[in-house]
């Protein structure tokens, strides 16, 4: 039997995320109060654009799924994410641009509080990772987020380097090096006065001479780990009062409280994806039929009701029957044995396993 596959993943699932194949570790470089990034700097970074002109910044999780802020779109008319770029007027010979199949905003978004802006893409067809283009690393939990020792972080976009500045975009991908503050502190009278959540960040200056600013939505604040050597996306940029002001650093939707949302997402699409390919397939089996590839499925995470598993799954002819009833609230898993021709049985496992 061949080895087992289980579609079951941490957040950062990809061994060479958060790497920066054309750039070395971050150095202590002085978007508001930025630079110029320099070519390949943050591979992990797009620019999505309505109409071909850039709107908001996200961050590749993997070759299929970009995350950004949920305040960025109400729809995707004529939305593309565009990849490996750093002039945005100019995508050169190391870009790659996708389209949108489907956005997954998160169901508890508060458009006054800016609570849980956060958003998923879902794109047409995957990127081709190359030195331009990589997947961010993200972490898997709140305890994760605290043990990586943390030491230089970043913000980039295209944004405008000053408040109102939306007709003046920069063209040229900005990076600053930002603090990360805690939010005791950021929620201070002088500061934010109790506005900042449990799911947001802040990060800036005290003196608000490096921020993030309009245009800059939906992009990364990205923290280098010194023991893991590679970058770890924790925040997507969201808001804040204005832009560079003293005691009002960017906020952002801290990642690490939505682990368990990216991976229930992506999950559960590529559990559709799996049922939907194997619904459109003819089955046909033969003697071979059970020297098969067993696939771990967590079904609660699918939000499939047993009348749906019954529509992919109920099929049969002379060789072949599977059929997987589920109780309404519980939590089961079940094996699907996928065979190189085509068939299928499902198992019911006694046992939750970690792998």
């Amino acid at each position: 039997m061949l080895p087992f596959i289980v579609l079951d993943m941490f957040v950062c699932s990809c061994p060479g995320c958060g790497q920066r194949p054309l750039i070395g570790p971050p150095g202590m470089s002085r978007i508001v109060g930025g630079r110029e990034a320099v070519e390949g700097a943050w591979p992990w970074q797009v620019s999505i654009q309505i109409n071909s002109k850039h709107h908001c910044g996200g961050t590749i999780l993997d070759s299929h799924w970009v995350l950004t802020a949920s305040h960025c779109f109400s729809k995707y008319l004529h939305v593309r994410v565009v990849a490996g770029l750093r002039v945005w007027s100019d995508p050169g010979a190391h870009s790659q641009i996708r389209y949108i199949s489907e956005m997954k905003m998160h169901e508890d978004y508060d458009d006054f509080t800016s609570d849980s802006d956060i958003m998923l893409l879902r794109l047409r067809s995957p990127f081709k990772f190359t030195s331009h283009v990589q997947p961010a690393c993200t972490p898997y939990s709140v305890t994760h987020e605290f043990v990586l020792n943390f030491t230089h972080c970043f913000i980039t976009g295209w944004g405008s380097s000053y408040y109102k500045g939306w007709c003046r975009l920069m063209n040229n991908l900005q990076e600053a090096e930002v603090e990360l503050i805690e939010r005791r502190r950021c929620n201070q009278f002088t500061w934010y006065d109790g506005f900042i959540t449990e799911n947001m960040l802040c990060a800036g200056l005290e003196s608000g001479a490096a921020d993030s600013c309009q245009g800059d939505s939906g992009g990364a604040l990205q923290c280098y780990s010194e023991s893991d050597d590679r970058f770890y996306v924790v925040g997507v940029t969201s808001f804040g009062e204005e832009c560079g002001l003293p005691r009002r650093p960017g906020v952002y939707s801290r990642i690490s409280r939505f682990a368990d949302w990216l991976k229930a997402v992506q999950a559960q699409a590529a559990a559709a994806t799996f049922l939907q390919s194997a619904r459109s397939s003819p089955l046909s089996c033969g003697r071979d039929c059970w020297r098969s590839l067993p696939v771990l499925l967590d079904i609660y995470l699918f939000k499939l009701s047993p009348a749906s598993l019954q529509q992919y799954w109920s099929y049969s002819s002379a060789q072949f029957r599977a059929r997987y009833q589920l109780r309404r609230g519980k939590q089961r898993r079940m094996w699907i044995y996928l065979s190189t021709s085509g068939c299928i049985r499902m198992e019911r496992s006694r046992e939750l396993v970690a792998y």
